[in-house]
C-alpha cells in the first residue's frame, strides 16, 4: 500500500546516515549550531540581556563544545584514506 510505502521510506530517512561522508555532515551541522548560538550570546550580552556569572558560564560552556566539536571533525577519518 501507498502508506507501508511511505512509511519504508520514513524509517530510512529518519535513521542516522553512519557514513563518513553522514558523520561528517553531522559534524559541521552541530559546529554551525554551537557558532550560531554563541553569536546569539553574545549579542544578548551586548544588549545586556545577558550578564553575571550566567553569561560566563554559557559562554564557557559553549566555547568548549565548540573546541570538542572541532576536535571531533577533525578526527573523522575517510575509511577510503
Amino acid at each position: 500500500t501507498i502508506a507501508a510505502k511511505r512509511s519504508s521510506v520514513d524509517d530510512v530517512l529518519s535513521t542516522p546516515d553512519s557514513s563518513f561522508s553522514g558523520q561528517y555532515q553531522a559534524a559541521t551541522q552541530a559546529i554551525t549550531g554551537t557558532e550560531k548560538a554563541l553569536q546569539n550570546l553574545q549579542d544578548l550580552h551586548k544588549a545586556g540581556t545577558a550578564t553575571g556569572a550566567d553569561y560566563d558560564a554559557q559562554l564557557q560552556g559553549l566555547t568548549q563544545r565548540l573546541a570538542t566539536q572541532r576536535a571531533a571533525l577533525l578526527n573523522l577519518r575517510d575509511p577510503m584514506q
